[in-house]
Order: C-alpha cells, then sequence, then structure tokens
C-alpha cells in the first residue's frame, strides 16, 4: 500500500500529537546539559546527606571529577544549591544538607 506527503504528513502530526498529550516527547527533547546538570545535583546531594561534614566543595568536585563530572559543572551546580539552600556550605567551608547543617548549629548553641 502506498501513502501519499500528504498522508505522511498527517499521520506523523498525529503521532507527535499523542505523544505530546502523553508525555513522551519530553523524555526526548530534554537538553543533555540539562540532563548532566540534573545527574550532577542529584549526585551532590546524595553524598552531602550520606556524609554531612565531609566534603568540601574542592573535594567534592574532585570526587565526582573522578566518577567522570566535569568539575566547572559540579562547582555550577553546587553553588546553585548552596543559593537555594538546599546544601548548606560552614564556615571551616564543608557541606551540609540544608536541615542537617540547621540541625547542627541550633543543637550546637543549646
Amino acid at each position: 500500500m502506498r501513502i501519499t506527503k500528504r498522508q505522511l504528513r498527517r499521520i506523523i502530526k498525529e503521532e507527535k500529537a499523542k505523544l505530546l498529550r502523553e508525555g513522551f516527547w519530553d523524555d526526548f527533547m530534554e537538553d543533555p546539559a540539562d540532563q548532566a546538570d540534573k545527574e550532577a545535583s542529584g549526585w551532590i546531594i546524595d553524598l552531602v546527606s550520606e556524609n554531612p561534614g565531609v566534603h568540601t566543595s574542592k573535594s567534592l568536585a574532585h570526587d565526582m571529577y573522578q566518577d567522570g563530572f566535569p568539575g566547572a559543572r559540579v562547582r555550577d551546580e553546587l553553588e546553585k544549591l548552596v543559593r537555594s539552600g538546599q546544601v548548606s556550605q560552614a564556615t571551616d567551608g564543608t557541606l551540609s544538607s540544608g536541615g542537617a547543617l540547621r540541625q547542627q548549629l541550633s543543637s550546637e548553641g543549646a
């Protein structure tokens, strides 16, 4: 069975609309850099949450570089997380998840 160009365009348009409605298109159209940023943020949060007060920004960037993350991307994502309050940096430079540092400071002040 042969189809015309017009029919093919209509079929593609319908299938694309179907994918957009179902939300599958977003997975394919996401920028790879955005995906890498999200992955780096997830790793940072996991590492800092598991070991609060152990990592500094430099040691974290080094550890993640060993796992294949570019140092600049790690530093950028870490800055974003600190600004948003998801990660806190103590005066000695160590990192903690936002809530863990607040808990530690409140227990020290008591």
